[in-house]
């Protein structure tokens, strides 16, 4: 990230990332997280996509792949919850028929373009790993490779969709379907253990080819010393794409009074962030203590919060003395916890206002013009953010206040609805705020790109 390029170009990487990968799935359920594969391949070619548009467009599809894999998690939480059983056969089949799909649809031109970058590479500096054959005329191994990863993929995505299709015969669960999705696991597996086993074999072979190693590191480091300011972008991008998806994590989504997102989540992506972003300002310090305390403070409510659930119905917190208690404790750490939220985000801000000062139009001086609307556009984004961010922790305590109304439906249901309305108004203005901050980044920089 920073323009140290990683060991072997990578390819020390990949096999780990095809370890999560090979395995069948469970309809929807994956025992080895996908998405956790197709990061380590995008962290695995992230350098080497700086140095081939083939390979960079790889990247980008892998790390669309990381959202789908992603989602799957999400559906699987719908599933359960706001689908009735008579529902969920049916709508098993349509999310596992629409995330197959979709990840073939991904994957394949994602594979395709990363073989095809490694032979280009290979063209260029004198590869002779990924062009090997034993026999002239024939397919090379990074052909070979491809094609492949593509049967198995298709056998994967197919086999793990195949068995819910016998819930359209009665429109209901088949009897047997958890029997069919076992022989739908054993038939892929040895695929997968194939599959597995062939790529290892190619990233050991490009591995050891030195010679073509050596050169594709000379040509990145050449591009990374000649174009010091490309890394900075890339630091200050990543950075706050962290923080987004930190802030964004810290929304509250509640299941039978329980928030199924706590807060503590998105805290340590914070601090992740802050320290990935060290380099830019001193107060990624404050950043990071902040969010540590409020992840302590999450984790203290989500602990007594659990307990008053748990141990009491909400009806008996005005009759029950122990139930009194374990609320208004619960309370007082939920009013807290959105005190401290407040703080982090506001310290947040303030570490963002020196990266802006200086990573943007503002830190020229022959850019005077620009500075009013900068700072304009700054102050803007940060105080609505800001107060959307005030409105979201009193819509959390809003809630708080009234579970022991549980029983007056239209009032405990408006606090559900006020809050979940907030919450999406704050992801937005958060994500628009350091879009912001971050256009801003990339156009000052764009001349030397």
């Amino acid at each position: 990230m920073y323009g140290n390029l990683r060991k072997n170009i990578g390819f020390s990487l990949l096999p780990w990332a095809f370890l999560f990968l090979f395995d069948p799935s469970y309809a929807l359920f994956d025992p080895l997280p996908d998405f956790i594969g197709y990061f380590i391949i995008c962290v695995a070619i992230i350098n080497i996509a700086d140095i081939n548009l083939r390979v960079r467009e790889a990247f980008i599809g892998f790390r669309r792949a990381v959202v789908i894999s992603l989602l799957k998690y999400v559906a699987i939480y719908f599933l359960d919850k706001f689908f009735l059983e008579n529902e969920q056969t049916v709508s098993l089949l349509i999310f596992a028929f629409t995330f197959s799909f979709c990840e073939l649809m991904v994957l394949i031109p994602a594979y395709k373009k990363l073989f095809e970058g490694m032979l280009s590479l290979g063209m260029l500096y004198g590869g002779d790993a990924v062009y090997y054959s034993k026999k002239k005329g024939r397919a090379n191994i990074s052909e070979k490779a491809f094609r492949f990863s593509v049967f198995f993929l298709i056998i994967q995505k197919t086999l793990a969709t195949l068995p819910e299709f016998t819930t359209l015969s009665l429109n209901d669960s088949y009897e047997f379907i958890k029997l069919l999705r076992v022989f739908s696991i054993i038939i892929v597996l040895p695929f997968g253990i194939a599959w597995l086993t062939k790529t290892i074999k190619y990233c050991r072979a490009v591995r050891e080819d030195k010679p073509f190693i050596e050169a594709v590191s000379n040509s990145y480091n050449e591009k990374a010393d000649a174009n010091p300011n490309f890394f900075t972008v890339r630091v200050l991008s990543v950075g706050l794409l962290m923080l987004t998806i930190g802030f964004s994590l810290s929304i509250d989504l509640y299941s039978e009074h329980l928030n199924i997102l706590p807060d503590f989540i998105g805290y340590g992506i914070i601090v992740l962030a802050a320290i990935f972003l060290r380099d830019y300002s001193d107060k990624w310090i404050g950043v990071t203590v902040t969010s540590v305390i409020g992840a302590a403070s999450s984790i203290a409510f989500q602990i007594f919060n659990d307990k008053l659930i748990k141990n009491f119905f909400l009806s008996e917190i005005s009759k029950n003395i122990e139930a009194y208690d374990a609320y208004y404790t619960a309370f007082a750490l939920r009013i807290a916890e959105a005190v401290i939220f407040l703080v982090v985000f506001g310290v947040t801000v303030s570490f963002l206002s020196d990266i802006f000062s200086v990573y943007t139009d503002l830190g020229r001086d022959d850019m005077e013009r620009e500075h009013k609307s900068l700072t304009k556009a700054f102050k803007k984004g940060s105080v609505t953010t800001f107060i959307i961010a005030i409105l979201t922790a009193a819509s959390g305590v809003f809630y708080g206040y009234a579970q022991p109304f549980y029983y007056l439906r239209w009032y405990y249901s408006y606090s559900l609805l006020i809050s979940f309305v907030i919450n999406i108004a704050f992801i937005f203005a958060v994500c628009n705020f350091l879009e912001m901050i971050k256009n801003c980044i990339k156009r000052r920089y764009s001349l030397y790109l």
